[in-house]
């Protein structure tokens, strides 16, 4: 029942094309076991990313970092060059634990006062501001 009440949340399709179109390679790291994590990705996300990973042997629960690691490592990345979206306090810990920077949205689990609390490089509220940071750092149009 890995699917039940789930889906995309708005705006979600169109953040990850853009990201897709500029270049961006594209992850998911979830807590959830490995198979559903697979399923799921295939059900509402096919062909969208380029890794996914959750929990199985070797790759620990966040906020242990395996997952960042595995997929940085399976994607040939420099942690330098990765952002690690989340939307909570367990998301923050992954990214700090895996040395990559991050970014917490609020519409997901947690208020934006807690994810402030672990100094992500933005506080999303909506996945249009993540396309305008990241197009700003990288200097795309």
């Amino acid at each position: 029942h890995c699917a039940d009440k789930t889906r995309p949340y708005d705006g979600i399709m169109e953040l990850l094309q853009n990201l897709k179109k500029d270049g961006c390679k594209l992850a998911v790291v979830s807590n959830k076991a490995d198979y559903g994590v697979q399923e799921l990705c295939k059900q509402y996300f096919d062909g969208v990313f380029d890794f996914a990973v959750g929990e199985r042997e070797g790759i620990r629960k966040k906020p242990a970092p395996d997952g960042v690691v595995a997929l940085i490592e399976e994607l040939g990345l420099k942690k330098e060059d990765c952002l690690y979206l989340g939307d909570t306090n367990t998301d923050m810990e992954t990214g700090q634990a895996a040395q990559v920077d991050t970014v917490g949205v609020t519409w997901g689990f947690r208020p934006r006062e807690e994810l402030e609390a672990f100094k992500p490089k933005l506080v999303a509220e909506s996945p249009f501001q993540v396309i305008d940071f990241i197009k700003a750092v990288n200097h795309i149009e």
